[in-house]
């Protein structure tokens, strides 16, 4: 996804330059309005692909998990049994985090790829306050690996097999 923001920025600023070139010549009165408009967009691409990054981080006690600027949710590791693929949608288009029958979803364009079962039902602090899940879904760009990497840093054996070595998540974003 990363190549689409940069192709779509790069196009934006070719956009920009033949405009200038363009309009300077024929209608001069229109320049200025325009590279402002111009530049303003490039600068919104950029701000957006920013708001997207998705930077989850594994402490030694908890998960932090992030999706775009504000919405966090903070999972304890001792929580956590099982870290697996399994794909969510997001009821509506414009909800980031939503919580519903015990499962709390922290997605991407109203999807998560990854869910960590929980050991039953617990309290969890997130940006919008303290919320209760049994379950927790997220997005990763590489769902397998997050899980595999999770896995192998759960303090219990219920996870997915493999040394516990300390590890960092791979960077995650959209």
């Amino acid at each position: 996804m990363l190549w689409l923001w940069i192709f779509g920025s790069a196009v934006e600023v070719v956009e920009v330059v033949v405009v200038d070139v363009m309009v300077h010549r024929w209608l001069p009165g229109l320049r200025i309005p325009l590279l402002i408009i111009g530049i303003w967009g490039f600068l919104w691409t950029l701000d957006m692909y920013a708001a997207y990054r998705v930077r989850h981080v594994v402490m030694d006690t908890h998960l932090t998990l992030r999706g775009g600027l504000r919405p966090q949710v903070v999972v304890p590791l001792e929580a956590v049994d099982v870290a697996r693929t399994a794909e969510h949608e997001l009821p509506g288009i414009t909800k980031t985090l939503h919580s519903e029958d015990g499962l709390l979803l922290l997605g991407v364009s109203s999807r998560t790829n990854v869910e960590l079962v929980l050991h039953g039902a617990v309290a969890l602090a997130t940006s919008q306050g303290e919320m209760t899940a049994d379950r927790v879904g997220l997005w990763a760009d590489e769902p397998r690996e997050v899980a595999r990497m999770l896995g192998q840093r759960l303090p219990t054996s219920h996870g997915i097999p493999g040394d516990r070595g300390d590890q960092s998540l791979p960077t995650v974003q959209s």
